[in-house]
């Protein structure tokens, strides 16, 4: 039951960068400081989740300590961006432009280990992690030189890490299914009615 409520806020939170995004593309003249704030807010549920995620599903699935420290990094980061709103707004910048490529390597290497399981969409997982750490350059370059395709790179940024999220559950879902021959949540309700 744990696992299945941490993957749906797994999935929330994707969602969440995904509209995060979007609505940046959509309204350009949002205020940094605004959309600042949200990242703050969503990095710290983000790390959260990440960080239980890991902590209850270590025995079943065999993973990096890399998955933990993205967890305690974007708590972290989350709590520094909304205690330094105000201030840190470029440093927020750099700070998710190296989040963004720590990201992809994680990802990079989650797909690796997908691929290594016989999981046959670790491909996506490899793209989007590439994805990531391209846009987080791309995003730390427009940052330091400024300009209107900077909010650009951000939103694609923040799509971009939702879709990994979505890919994420999705492949989690997919293993879990391949494992098992069926969902945690069938197996659940059988558990129950025993």
């Amino acid at each position: 039951m744990q696992q299945t409520y941490l993957r749906t806020l797994l999935m929330v939170v994707a969602i969440a960068f995904f509209v995060l995004g979007f609505t940046a593309l959509i309204f350009p003249a949002t205020t940094l400081l605004t959309f600042t704030i949200g990242l703050g807010v969503i990095m710290l549920v983000s790390g959260i989740i990440t960080t239980m995620t890991y902590i209850l599903d270590r025995n079943e699935i065999k993973q990096s300590g890399w998955v933990l420290a993205d967890g305690i990094l974007s708590f972290i980061l989350g709590i520094l961006i909304l205690i330094n709103a105000f201030v840190g707004i470029i440093a927020v910048i750099f700070f998710l432009a190296m989040w963004l490529i720590f990201s992809g390597v994680l990802r990079i290497s989650g797909s690796l280990q997908l691929k290594e399981w016989d999981v046959n969409q670790w491909g996506w997982m490899m793209a989007l992690g590439i994805l990531n750490i391209v846009i987080g350059a791309i995003t730390m370059f427009y940052a330091m030189f400024g300009g209107v395709e900077f909010f650009l790179f951000l939103a694609l940024s923040f799509m971009v890490l939702g879709l990994n999220g979505i890919s994420m559950y999705v492949l989690f879902r997919n293993f879990e299914i391949k494992r098992t021959g069926r969902y945690n949540e069938e197996i659940e309700v059988k558990e129950k009615e025993e």
